[in-house]
């Protein structure tokens, strides 16, 4: 596989170990959450790895990785953090934002697995990183399919809070994830199209996170 430049030798296999964390996210409540899996690798190895709720409750995988597993870890600057969903702007309870602790942990570069449905954090997370010097690269295409596939349900839940979105719309993107197989899904992902000006849907999302 060829990935670009790749000082911190990035393989196929780290995008898979971070979709095995994700699968490891515990139900939080009621609602559904997102999967993600985090990965930090350093010339070629793993030196940290995280899955959402590892630790506390709603704890993103970032944060763990970055911040639980990585503290005092020299090695951590230069590295290249493996995330399967677009790294978070801002976060509920006054907690500090995943692209926060990207910044301040000085990591060389950001593979994401799929960009945030959330119209609040959608493209917003990327854009920040690029903004502050940390490269961005993606998943391949069929790791990427899986991720949508995995938090399914999450976006179907997210799309549900759109106020713009009619009935209609939303089961056919629901079972556009289900079918899972189709190029439109990856469009989706690249480009972005939910959007919300609706308050008490910003204040659910927001909780969700």
């Amino acid at each position: 596989m060829t990935i670009g430049q790749n000082p911190n030798r990035v393989k196929k296999k780290h995008f898979a170990r971070a979709i095995e964390l994700a699968a490891m996210s515990p139900s939080e409540d009621d609602r559904p959450h997102p999967k993600v899996g985090a990965v930090v690798v350093k010339d070629g190895e793993i030196i940290a790895e995280a899955f959402r709720g590892q630790i506390g409750r709603g704890d993103h995988a970032e944060f763990i990785a970055l911040e639980r597993m990585s503290r005092g870890n020299p090695n951590i600057e230069d590295s290249d953090l493996i995330t399967t969903l677009e790294p978070c702007t801002q976060r509920s309870h006054d907690k500090k934002p995943c692209v926060s602790w990207i910044r301040t942990r000085r990591i060389r570069k950001v593979w994401i697995g799929t960009l945030d449905y959330n119209p609040i954090i959608m493209g917003k997370g990327e854009t920040y990183l690029r903004n502050n010097g940390i490269l961005i690269g993606r998943f391949p295409d069929d790791f990427q399919l899986e991720i949508l596939k995995q938090n399914a349900e999450f976006f179907k839940y997210i799309a549900s809070l759109q106020p713009s979105l009619s009935m209609e719309e939303l089961e056919n993107r629901v079972e556009t994830m289900r079918n899972i197989i189709t190029t439109e899904l990856l469009e989706i992902n690249k480009r972005g199209v939910l959007t919300s000006d609706n308050q008490r849907s910003r204040d659910l999302i927001v909780g969700a996170y």
